[in-house]
């Protein structure tokens, strides 16, 4: 299954986005990965990269570190699933317009977005941790 996931995200258009629902700090809804721990911002970009998309996936955990938001920089995502339903593969595809989009992409609870703001960032853990 996992070689069917990867087949059907490097199938994915940016448009995917585009015409996602996004949250007012611009997040779409998306797969979580089998590791991703609750309320704790995923931040994907290769390991190590000296690039400016590296620098800011870096900055952008230590900005978060310092306002105390529980983050991760990891360069791997893994999925496993045995669901081949229409919303399903739809939220697949928003998935992969994330993780495909500009560096670093971000996960948190459910919500995606590339390249955000630490701003937009802890706006949108500060919205789905609400309550909790």
């Amino acid at each position: 299954m996992a070689a069917i996931a990867a087949a059907m995200l490097a199938g994915c258009a940016k448009s995917e986005y585009e015409k996602a629902e996004k949250s007012v700090n611009g997040f779409i809804e998306v797969h979580m990965p089998d590791n991703a721990k609750p309320d704790t911002v995923m931040i994907f970009a290769p390991p190590n990269c000296p690039r400016e998309a590296g620098q800011r996936a870096r900055e952008l955990s230590e900005r978060l570190t310092k306002l105390e938001i529980p983050n991760e920089l990891t360069g791997h995502f893994g999925l496993r699933f045995t669901d081949n339903s229409e919303e399903f593969r739809a939220k697949l595809k928003r998935t992969a317009a994330i993780m495909e989009g500009e560096i670093p992409a971000v996960l948190i609870n459910g919500m995606g977005r590339s390249n955000p703001t630490p701003e937009q960032v802890a706006a949108e853990y500060e919205r789905t941790t609400r309550g909790k």
